[in-house]
């Protein structure tokens, strides 16, 4: 009697266990689609070449100008961020990065800080720029980690500019438009 009692016992245990990490389980699969639903998308804003720009949220167009043009303009609490490109035959030829009144300017192939000459890795209180692959990537303290700034330079003239951030980051955005 004693064996049966338990038997009985152990086996309501096992079954009620087995409920709990059922229910688990299917909490954590409804978790993970909804984090899936809800969770904020990575965008980007590039341009490359001659004049090709790739807008956050519409078809790429081409732009040719020698005159400086605001590329993306966006705040994060806070923090604004402007940047602006110079293009001479088509190529970038300079690059200004404004995060907080924190000037970094790209020119030539030399890196401007608060108008200090620079060179990679460099890393300060708010700025982080170095050497990522065939890219140079600049990342801000002040700025989520999922934003970054990656150029690529040829011949001391940007070839490649984008910028990247998680939409839930982004506020009163502007990349250029047609």
């Amino acid at each position: 009697m004693l064996f049966v009692y338990f038997s009985f016992y152990f086996s309501h245990i096992f079954v009620h266990d087995l409920q709990h990490v059922w229910f688990r389980w299917v909490l954590c699969f409804f978790c993970s689609l909804l984090s899936l639903v809800c969770s904020p998308y990575s965008v980007v804003c590039e341009t490359y070449g001659s004049g090709i720009i790739q807008p956050l949220y519409d078809d790429s167009f081409y732009v040719r100008t020698s005159c400086a043009t605001e590329f993306i303009s966006f705040t994060y609490g806070k923090v604004d961020c402007r940047i602006t490109l110079t293009r001479d035959d088509g190529l970038i030829v300079k690059a200004m990065i404004d995060i907080n009144k924190m000037k970094t300017v790209l020119e030539n192939g030399i890196f401007l800080v608060e108008g200090n000459n620079v060179t990679l890795p460099y890393d300060d209180m708010y700025l982080h720029i170095f050497q990522y692959g065939i890219y140079t990537k600049l990342t801000s303290r002040i700025l989520p980690a999922s934003t970054s700034i990656i150029w690529y330079n040829e011949n001391s003239k940007i070839t490649t500019f984008r910028v990247r951030a998680h939409s839930s980051v982004l506020n009163v955005v502007l990349c250029i438009t047609q």
